[in-house]
C-alpha cells in the first residue's frame, strides 16, 4: 500500500489496483490524483495545528484518513477508514449466445452467476459487482455496463471500533471527489481534538450525518 505523510492532514491509502494489478474492477489512478489534489486545496494541515496549539506536532490520530480500493477485495482496508472508495463493475447479461463454457461459474466467488438453457443468471444480491465473471466471459454474454466507486463512510479500529457504512449509490470519480471534500470540511468544522469522523458522525444529529446531506 502506498502511504501518504501525516504532516499533509489527511492519509490516503490505496492499493496496488492504482497501478496495476488483474483484480481491479476499475483503474484508481485518476481518483487516486483527484483525491490528493481536492484534499490538499484544504490546508488540513493548518486547520489541524490550529486546533492543537503552537506545538502541536500532527500525528496519525489527527489525519483523516481516505482509503482507496480498485475492487472488492478491499486491499486497502476501505470497511476502516474514515471514507473509503471501492471500484465495482456493473456486469449485464448481453444477447450474445452463451458457449456454456462455465467460465463464469469458475470466476465468481461469490456463486452469484448461475447457467441455464438460455444463459447465464446474475444474483443481484449476491454479486459484488467485482466484474470477474464478464472479464473470462469468451462469448461476450456478459459485459461491463458502466464502473463506478462504492463509498463507506466513518469505519475506524481502537478501542471502539466501527465498521464504515455504506451510501447507497455507485459514484463517478467526481461525485467521490466531491464527496471526499464534504466529509474532510465536516471533519475539520466540526470535530474535536483527536475525534475520528465516524465518531463525529454518531454525534451529529441524523439531518446532518450523511447520507443525503453529504451527498
Amino acid at each position: 500500500m502506498q502511504r501518504e505523510d501525516w504532516s499533509k492532514g489527511f492519509v490516503i491509502e490505496a492499493c496496488r489496483g492504482v497501478q496495476a494489478c488483474p483484480h481491479r474492477a476499475v483503474d484508481g489512478a485518476k481518483l487516486a490524483r483527484g483525491l490528493r489534489q481536492a484534499l490538499e486545496a484544504l490546508s488540513p494541515a493548518e486547520r489541524i495545528k490550529a486546533k492543537l496549539g503552537p506545538a502541536g506536532v500532527i500525528r496519525a490520530h489527527d489525519c483523516f484518513r481516505v482509503s482507496l480500493s480498485c475492487c472488492p477485495n478491499g486491499c486497502s482496508r476501505p470497511q476502516i477508514a474514515d471514507i473509503g472508495f471501492i471500484g465495482a463493475a456493473e456486469v449485464v447479461v448481453t444477447p450474445e449466445p452463451c458457449h456454456q463454457c462455465g467460465a463464469c461459474l469458475e470466476a465468481c466467488r461469490e456463486n452469484a452467476v448461475s447457467l441455464d438453457a438460455q444463459g447465464p443468471i446474475l444474483d443481484e444480491v449476491l454479486c459484488v459487482r467485482c466484474g470477474a465473471c464478464a472479464k473470462v466471459c469468451p462469448s461476450d454474454s456478459l459485459a461491463v455496463k458502466g464502473t463506478g466507486w462504492r463509498a463507506m463512510l466513518g469505519g475506524r479500529l481502537g478501542r471502539h471500533p466501527r465498521l464504515a457504512q455504506e451510501l447507497p449509490d455507485l459514484l463517478t470519480e467526481s461525485e467521490a471527489v466531491a464527496l471526499a471534500v464534504r466529509c474532510l470540511t465536516l471533519h475539520l468544522d466540526q470535530a474535536r481534538r483527536g475525534e475520528r469522523f465516524g465518531a463525529l458522525l454518531e454525534r451529529l444529529e441524523p439531518a446532518e450525518r450523511g447520507q443525503p446531506g453529504l451527498i
